[in-house]
């Protein structure tokens, strides 16, 4: 009976410590501060960008945590020699030479290039974790370690081949890129994926190409054709423009169905497509950001390599077209329906 008693006794202030660790772990991990380094690649005003972040923050948000982040824009989509990224290196070397981080966030390629190459000399032993990093594989990451993050994998074979099949009369898909750091990547994806679409429609890829010869082009598409628009910041005369700008002007010179490979494009021309979302990115990423600063650990065996795509779609450029809703994938994301 005694030896139960004192069992029950053990036990009972085994738990009440456990209980108190918990807590007292817990509460210290709430009112502690963690400094966290956001570094884009593009600038706020870029819808993509701007996404990511607002992802991001809806994660921070609702953690318990008490965040402070510090947000740097590097405006790569602009300026990209690089004089500019070596003056980007000391002027982030000045400004954070007594600043501590817990962890560094970088979105899309530019910045994550950048912290590969200076993050020792920056910040070193700080944690990385990224998202919007394009075509990522395991052999691009080999030798890295302290990292982990969010694959940004553009679906072209199954974009192409849903426009394909909400147009069975296409027989010409002109296919529209630009030079970019990104464009060249995904041009490289394009003629992979051009391999594996039927061969009786006609591909043609224009990438680096100024403005006007561009809606020239565009002008002059014939009926049965479709206009398949990844992204086109900045054309072979080095003049840079915003995504909606371009598919603005593609508008107003031919009326063929465009489809699109990015969600911030969605709402400014496009009827939609299989699209990457920068908010799935940054949502991603932050989770990734919380879970390490709960838990004091960086799972690196966990990138996430399926990125986070989905059916989107415009219902005024869907109504335009006369593309009934039934033929839609199954849960696919609709904007500007009507409230009835």
């Amino acid at each position: 009976m005694l030896v139960k008693m004192l069992a029950g006794r053990i036990f009972s202030l085994y738990l009440s410590v456990v209980i108190y660790t918990v807590l007292t772990t817990h509460s210290a991990l709430a009112s502690e501060e963690l400094n966290i380094l956001i570094l884009h690649s593009y600038h706020p005003e870029y819808k993509w960008t701007n996404d990511i972040q607002r992802g991001i923050d809806e994660i921070f948000t609702k953690s318990k945590l008490k965040i402070s982040t510090h947000i740097q824009y590097m405006d790569s989509k602009r300026y990209q020699d690089t004089h500019y990224f070596d003056r980007l290196h000391e002027i982030y070397r000045h400004k954070f030479l007594k600043k501590r981080f817990d962890l560094i966030l970088t979105s899309d390629d530019n910045a994550f290039n950048f912290m590969l190459k200076h993050r020792n000399n920056l910040f070193p032993d700080v944690p990385l974790i990224f998202c919007g990093v394009n075509e990522l594989s395991p052999e691009r990451l080999q030798g890295l370690n302290n990292l982990s993050g969010i694959n940004e994998k553009v679906n072209l074979i199954g974009g192409m081949k849903l426009a394909l099949k909400m147009h069975p009369k296409t027989k010409e898909i002109l296919i529209i890129t630009d030079a970019t750091t990104t464009g060249k990547r995904v041009k490289k994806g394009l003629q992979r994926a051009i391999e594996s679409l039927p061969t009786e429609v006609n591909y043609r890829l224009l990438d680096d190409i100024t403005i006007e010869n561009l809606l020239s082009e565009a002008s002059s598409l014939s009926e049965n054709t479709l206009i398949y628009f990844t992204l086109f910041f900045k054309d072979s005369n080095e003049r840079t423009f915003e995504a909606q700008e371009v598919l603005q002007m593609l508008m107003q010179k031919t009326e063929v169905p465009i489809y699109g490979v990015w969600d911030f494009n969605l709402g400014s021309g496009i009827v939609g497509g299989l699209l990457t979302s920068g908010l799935y990115q940054g949502r991603a990423a932050a989770e990734k950001a919380v879970s390490y600063l709960e838990k004091g650990k960086l799972d690196e065996a966990d990138i996430i390599f399926n990125s986070p795509n989905r059916y989107m779609f415009d219902y005024a450029q869907l109504k335009r077209l006369d593309i009934p809703l039934p033929q839609l994938p199954d849960d696919s994301i609709l904007i500007n329906k009507p409230i009835t």
